[in-house]
């Protein structure tokens, strides 16, 4: 449980890197970034759990 908890937090720590850099380097983007922000972190959280899923069976 816990190496899958760490692996899943390693896997979205680019995610999460790179979001914070975008909203820092441009922060007047507009209504566009809170639809985004949560959907590209939605999208990414599947796509890990699922490759973690797979790859444990």
């Amino acid at each position: 449980m816990i190496k899958t908890l760490l692996t899943l937090l390693l896997a979205l720590t680019p995610t999460f890197v790179s979001i914070y850099l975008l909203i820092e380097f441009f922060p007047y983007t507009g209504l566009a970034r809170v639809a985004t922000v949560p959907a590209t972190i939605f999208v990414n959280l599947t796509f890990v759990i699922l490759c973690i899923k797979i790859t444990k069976t």
